[in-house]
């Protein structure tokens, strides 16, 4: 489980997907497109349909190693599974890992909670994160979302049009907010 959380840690921060969104990635969700690697998944802000509507958020290198990592996992995952007779062979990308309950290895994830709180445990960083509330003081994906704007906007100068389409937002009052 450790090693998926880290490879959804550089998923996250690499593009700001949402959790929801990055929980909807397949394993056939990299894609070559105009600018170079992509990843695939659904957004469902600004969006009135239950099943979303699919879009793309750039994949640098290393976001294509860990999802070309975690398809291997997840396979991994869905063949534990059914070594011991479950059929648990979909094509989500992020999955349960195998457990005590093995019947559950490989059913797709639904959130990255307690993974992101058992990563700042095993590596010590949950002093690093501060702030008054307590959602200050976990990662989260909407805390990588904001890195991301954070990190794009000391560094481009025209930050609010990349995030724009980064984040998927119509607005550019929307993004402010991630400078």
């Amino acid at each position: 489980q450790l090693l998926q959380t880290a490879q959804a840690f550089v998923v996250g921060l690499s593009g700001g997907p949402r959790e929801g969104e990055i929980l909807s990635q397949s394993q056939a969700c990299l894609v070559e497109s105009r600018g170079g690697m992509s990843v695939l998944g659904r957004t469902y802000k600004l969006e009135f349909l239950e099943q979303g509507t699919v879009r793309d958020w750039p994949a640098p290198e290393l976001t294509v190693i860990c999802v070309a990592q975690q398809v291997r996992l997840a396979n991994l995952a869905q063949g534990v599974a059914k070594a011991f007779g479950f059929d648990n062979d979909g094509q989500q990308l992020w999955v349960m890992m195998p457990n005590k309950n093995v019947a559950n290895a490989g059913k797709p994830l639904n959130s990255f909670e307690y993974g992101f709180k058992k990563l700042l445990n095993t590596f010590g960083l949950q002093p690093l994160l501060s702030g008054p509330s307590s959602r200050e003081k976990n990662l989260h994906s909407h805390r990588l979302c904001k890195t991301t704007g954070r990190l794009v906007g000391l560094t481009l100068a025209n930050a609010v049009h990349v995030l724009m389409d980064l984040f998927g937002h119509q607005d550019p009052e929307m993004t402010v907010a991630y400078l």
